[in-house]
């Protein structure tokens, strides 16, 4: 059934793409040049075939060569749960580009090709406004892609609409697979606890930052949320032998994440990067935990963008 509402926002947001209050101060569009002119190489669908990137991005490059053939806003289904708007600026730089953008983006809503569930909210996450907000993932989904990642600057804009219903939903499905926790909801902050039996340990996955992983990296979902799975099976697995200890120990504290030295603020360990700072290597995780144990020095921090 098609919901639309969802498509007037579509609409909505393909029409101001151009305007100065949807850009950053230090991108007004009086500021910006005009998009270079972006063709397709003879052999764009060879050098499809023969990327590097994985099938989702593979599909990616095709949506964009479909822009680029047509000088047209695109948007199309990528999987079951992301629509991806490929808008050719380049296209749509002239004096009457914004109208034009907004008449084909109306052509689009009213073809009836795309629709969605009348209760599906959708996450709109715009590339280049990822790129400048210095996410900290280091595979980047312009860098798998065959044009090159500085078309993607000015050229050629990338939304991603992801149905956030679906995502939960897919989420839950995985978690649920795993027998060694048990994901637990938060309705308010969107995300599911892994929640082990007999430890206070907390571990969070987040949907929208799955959302956010997905559309900058091109990675798979099955890649992520393994990941993550991964990552709170190894924290449980460094941490559960000496939970008990920790907690009897009258000269530390443990919240489920963080383990501090109650009246030593040389003793920090964030549970949430041990994964990242040890390689997930269990012999390394024990020694420092270990430290804390024997109430050494230790710290085991960063910055919260960098985890969870």
């Amino acid at each position: 059934m098609k919901k639309i509402s969802f498509f007037f926002f579509l609409l909505f947001l393909g029409k101001l793409l151009f305007s100065q209050e949807q850009l950053p101060e230090n991108l007004e569009m009086r500021q910006l040049p005009i998009p270079p002119v972006v063709e397709l190489p003879a052999n764009y669908d060879e050098l499809i075939k023969n990327s590097k990137g994985n099938f989702q991005e593979k599909k990616i490059d095709e949506i964009i060569g479909k822009a680029l053939k047509t000088s047209h806003v695109v948007i199309e289904k990528l999987n079951d749960f992301m629509f991806l708007q490929v808008v050719p600026n380049f296209a749509y730089a002239d004096e009457k580009g914004e109208e034009r953008l907004g008449e084909d983006l109306m052509k689009i809503l009213n073809s009836g090709t795309i629709s969605a569930a009348a209760n599906s909210q959708f996450m709109s996450l715009d590339y280049l406004e990822m790129k400048m907000m210095g996410l900290p993932f280091k595979r980047k989904l312009a860098d798998q892609l065959v044009l090159g990642a500085d078309k993607f600057d000015l050229s050629i804009s990338l939304t991603f609409f992801i149905n956030m219903n679906k995502l939960t939903n897919m989420v839950l499905n995985s978690l649920e697979n795993v027998k060694d926790f048990k994901p637990v909801f938060n309705q308010a902050e969107k995300f599911y606890r892994a929640k082990f039996e007999n430890s206070d340990m907390i571990y969070f996955i987040r949907i929208p930052n799955i959302a956010y992983e997905i559309a900058y990296t091109g990675e798979l979902y099955e890649n992520i949320i393994g990941k993550n799975i991964k990552e709170a099976l190894f924290i449980h697995d460094a941490i559960k032998n000496v939970e008990s200890k920790i907690k009897k120990d009258p000269q530390l504290s443990f919240d489920g994440r963080y383990i501090k030295g109650v009246k030593n603020d040389k003793i920090l360990i964030d549970l949430w990067f041990l994964p990242q700072k040890t390689a997930m290597n269990p012999s390394e995780a024990e020694k420092i935990i270990a430290k804390a144990l024997k109430h050494e020095p230790v710290n085991i921090s960063g910055n919260e963008k960098e985890g969870k």
